[in-house]
């Protein structure tokens, strides 16, 4: 995150990480932007923004033409922060949330 400058490359609606909060403490972060081959999510993440620490990653390949998308079962309660690394369009940083 360091030397880069969060949400500024490329369309807001297309490249801010969107949250999906589902039943019993699955969540699921996802992008509007399709993915290409010169054109895609390099790594997705998200930190618990109380520990300052990274608990999920998941890297995608230019290979792979489906949809960038992260799902895991996290504790109720957790605050967390979802972040994108697009190739060309660099860092991309949504709100905090709190999982219910």
């Amino acid at each position: 995150e360091k030397g880069f400058k969060a949400n500024v490359n490329g369309d807001p609606g297309t490249h801010i990480p969107i949250v999906n909060l589902m039943n019993q403490g699955m969540i699921e972060i996802t992008v509007g932007n399709e993915m290409e081959y010169e054109d895609y999510v390099q790594f997705m993440w998200v930190k618990d923004v109380n520990k300052k620490e990274v608990v999920l990653a998941k890297n995608f390949s230019p290979d792979n033409n489906a949809a960038p998308v992260l799902k895991a079962q996290v504790p109720s309660g957790a605050v967390l922060q979802p972040f994108l690394f697009f190739n060309i369009n660099e860092l991309w940083v949504g709100e905090p949330f709190q999982v219910p």
